[in-house]
């Protein structure tokens, strides 16, 4: 058995534990499908699978845990939704050999999993998992090699062709720049068929942001990828259809709704060459300091997003500061609220802390890209590319690839 997670205290899991109501949404979303085998690594109670058993109570149900203590209640769980068979394995999910440990099973026809989110140490073990699974060039780096992107490895390794597999993963695997490679490589072997966009607290203990991905084994490449958003207050939304390339930049039904509704000339601060550098003054030295700064609490004192700022004198000397100046927009990386708290400056100059990014565009593109970002549909975008739930975080590569419109 292998070590990754055995040598974890149980209290030190990171498992995130399904809420019954995510479990009845991953299995709407399956389709018209009949699994005589189905697959839960990681099932801990068992929410994930009894969701299964309910609809398919001819299913046979085989569940992996590394914790003993959740054996009898997932039992219990998985019996009392009506399953025929249940059978249960102790085990490592990112052991190589637990295809072996599960063979007499043969192929499953469908696998859920709800992964633990953290980043383990990497093995040499994990090159193989991935390279079995299709995913060989999903991670590059060993830093971008996640427990859910290997916890869907091992799934994949143990379907048939043709099986579907039902993920609970991280907004970061869906929406961030540096996992690319993996919803590039993903797409190039496999079918995804629907990306679900959960509600904020879907998962107990956790603020997380999260998504169910479905996929299909081996029907790749994918040519085009449903989206939905489940809310709380409104339901399900009408599906979003996106192609490969744009579900290679970002799977996530906020972004691309807003999107769909643009119309005009579109363009990125990337594309008009604008520079965008992120503070450099701490929230502890920003405090202490002597001189004027600009900070995520000084937008309220410029509601119309004009800011006029104190000339900073007697900066210190060698210090490494980001000043802003007339012409420069400021905007938050960090808050709440941080889609509403766009500026620009209109006189004087200080430097900025590092929750906020100075964004300097060409002349001729600035006052119209200033504009797009304090709109309405700036806003919306804005806040569809921002990560976390009470602090938000808006990423540099995000920003620089925000879809701007334009006005003429």
């Amino acid at each position: 058995m292998g070590s990754n997670i055995v040598e974890k205290a149980q209290h030190d899991l990171k498992r995130f534990y399904t809420r019954t109501a995510v479990g009845e949404l991953l299995v709407e979303q399956l389709g018209d499908i009949d699994p005589i085998k189905v697959l839960d690594l990681g099932a801990g109670e068992g929410s994930l699978s009894v969701a299964v058993v309910r609809r398919w109570t001819g299913a046979e149900s085989v569940t992996v845990d590394l914790d003993p203590s959740v054996i009898d209640i997932l039992h219990a769980n998985i019996l009392g939704a009506g399953a025929n068979r249940h059978l249960h394995h102790i085990h490592d999910i990112l052991d190589p050999a637990l295809p072996i440990a599960l063979e007499k099973h043969g192929a499953f026809d469908l696998a859920v999993c709800n992964p633990p989110f953290f980043r383990p140490t990497w093995s040499r073990d994990h090159a193989q998992i991935f390279q079995e699974a299709n995913l060989a060039d999903a991670c590059p780096t060993i830093a971008d090699a996640t427990a859910e992107i290997l916890f869907l490895a091992q799934n994949l390794r143990m379907l048939r062709d043709g099986g579907k597999v039902a993920l609970i993963v991280p907004d970061g695997l869906i929406t961030g720049w540096r996992t690319m490679s993996f919803r590039r490589t993903v797409m190039e072997h496999h079918s995804v068929d629907c990306v679900m966009q959960l509600p904020n607290y879907s998962f107990h203990d956790t603020e997380a942001r999260c998504f169910i991905l479905i996929l299909t084994k081996n029907a790749g490449p994918t040519k085009r990828v449903k989206l939905l958003r489940y809310d709380l207050e409104t339901g399900l939304s009408d599906p979003i259809y996106v192609g490969r390339d744009e579900a290679e930049q970002r799977m996530d039904f906020d972004f691309h709704s807003t999107q769909s509704r643009r119309s005009g000339h579109i363009t990125t601060l990337r594309q008009i060459c604008a520079e965008v550098r992120r503070g450099s003054i701490d929230t502890v030295a920003r405090k202490t300091a002597t001189f004027p700064t600009f900070h995520t609490t000084d937008y309220r004192e410029f509601s119309d997003g004009l800011i006029a700022l104190a000339d900073a004198s007697d900066l210190p000397v060698g210090r490494r500061l980001v000043i802003a100046e007339a012409g420069d927009i400021l905007m938050a990386r960090v808050d709440r609220s941080l889609h509403l708290k766009v500026g620009i400056v209109m006189s004087g100059s200080a430097p900025v802390t590092d929750c906020i990014y100075r964004v300097r565009v060409p002349p001729p593109h600035r006052v119209r890209a200033f504009d797009a970002l304090r709109s309405p549909s700036g806003a919306a975008s804005l806040l569809a590319v921002t990560k976390g739930v009470s602090a938000r975080l808006l990423g540099k590569a995000d920003l620089l690839d925000l879809p701007l419109q334009l006005l003429t």
